[in-house]
């Protein structure tokens, strides 16, 4: 069976899909990763230059931010990290001094967004990360207390290739 692309016209073959969809043969609906980026459905950031330990913990995981940016607390489900949370995420500036999340040009606009007066807001930020073999959606949420003036920032992996 092949699956077809509804913007390019390229088909694949089922192997490229994950084993636990359905698709029919006639199903020719979709859209190819090439084409979610040509098309900038989302924003595409390549961090082929940042090492992977970096990047999993970044990309799963939840950063208490201070007012001036600044990384309270951080917490994440992956394991044998808590050297490099101590050295390269503890202490550190979140827009720009933690890769991959400083590579994020949407993040420092959200947060402006969000800080604009006193109240408790909430908003999302889904982007592609990518590097030489493989991509990730992931979602950046972001929750700004208006009296603290601190963010509570999760991000998560929404589907990795």
């Amino acid at each position: 069976m092949k699956i077809h692309c509804a913007w390019c016209d390229q088909y694949f073959d089922d192997h490229t899909i994950d084993q636990g969809h359905q698709i029919s043969e006639d199903d020719s609906h979709g859209i190819c990763l090439d084409c979610i980026i040509n098309l900038r459905l989302f924003d595409v950031y390549d961090l082929s230059d940042i090492p992977n330990d970096i990047i999993k913990a970044c990309i799963e995981g939840e950063f208490v931010v201070d007012k001036n940016h600044i990384v309270t607390r951080y917490s994440t489900k992956v394991t044998g990290l808590e050297e490099l949370i101590q050295e390269k995420i503890i202490g550190k500036n979140i827009l720009t001094e933690i890769a991959p999340l400083r590579e994020i040009t949407g993040l420092p606009t959200l947060i402006d967004k969000l800080t604009n007066g006193n109240q408790t807001r909430q908003d999302t930020l889904t982007v592609l990360v990518k590097n030489s073999t493989n991509f990730a959606f992931v979602s950046i949420d972001i929750l700004y207390d208006g009296i603290s003036k601190g963010f509570i920032i999760l991000t998560k992996k929404l589907k990795e290739k």
